[in-house]
């Protein structure tokens, strides 16, 4: 039976009502919305989608995706937005809010297909539900706060450690330059077109800069100098100015480009 066909008959099981795509029967995706009341108000209606995938070990799982939790945020609320969700996420068990294909936030939660039946499907969606209702508002805040909100350094030097916790298992960003060759590498193999084609590229180089910012602070004695525009924000070392995002961007977007290694060796001797 195909993964979908036995993510139908759960959904069949449980007497739970979805809307089905029309496409190939593997490629099928089913969906329903959920009703979460956000601070005790009337219950507002998400979309959920439901569809099969399989693990790098060819097994198949379940992806339960709530998206979109919130639009995309204004360009200068991403980092922000993204500590939120990282502090968020801490306290989430089972769940995860993640960037969706376009840009908005999105709550996931990831089922071995093995493990999902009427019963369990039950739980999973009073658990979404539930982690909507502790998410949504300060998701729902942050969003809509005033974007001119200008960056201090300290929030700068929080998304580099965000940066690299996300990275820390495959790569061991450890702030130092031997770290920044090993996040190049991965670029250069592989994340450069995976991060174009899933337009991830912003929020990489708002993530990376601030990290190259912080190596030069830490190695270089550094000094960050904050722009309204953050990515023209510098750190001053020396007798010189560097703009971290500037060389982030160009990185990250173009294989040619200066390798941000060899800039903060330079700064670093």
């Amino acid at each position: 039976m195909a993964i979908i066909e036995q993510i139908i008959k759960i959904f069949g099981d449980a007497g739970v009502a979805f809307d089905k795509t029309e496409n190939d029967l593997e490629d099928s995706i089913i969906w329903l919305d959920l009703a979460a009341s956000i601070n005790q108000a009337a219950p507002e209606r998400f979309r959920l989608i439901i569809f099969a995938l399989v693990d790098v070990f060819d097994s198949p799982y379940v992806r339960f995706l709530v998206s979109p939790l919130c639009s995309q945020p204004e360009a200068t609320l991403v980092a922000q937005t993204t500590q939120a969700m990282a502090r968020l996420n801490y306290d989430l068990v089972g769940t995860k809010l993640v960037w969706d294909t376009d840009n908005d936030i999105g709550l996931v939660m990831d089922v071995p297909i093995s493990f999902l039946d009427a019963e369990r499907l039950e739980w999973i969606l009073e658990r979404l539900i539930d982690d909507i209702e502790v998410v949504m508002p300060e998701l729902t805040n942050l969003v809509s706060s005033d974007s001119t909100e200008s960056y201090q350094a300290e929030d700068l030097r929080d998304l580099a450690e965000q940066f690299a916790a996300v990275w820390k298992d495959d790569l061991q960003l450890d702030f130092s330059v031997g770290s920044i060759e090993r996040f190049e590498q991965q670029v250069d193999n592989e994340y450069r077109e995976f991060m174009i084609n899933e337009g991830i590229l912003d929020r990489n180089i708002l993530g990376f800069g601030a990290y190259i910012g912080d190596v030069l602070v830490r190695h270089a004695q550094g000094i960050w100098e904050i722009a309204e525009e953050v990515e023209k924000s510098q750190v001053r070392a020396a007798e010189q100015r560097y703009q971290p995002f500037v060389t982030a961007r160009s990185f990250l977007s173009h294989s040619r480009s200066l390798r941000p290694s060899v800039l903060l060796r330079r700064a670093i001797r």
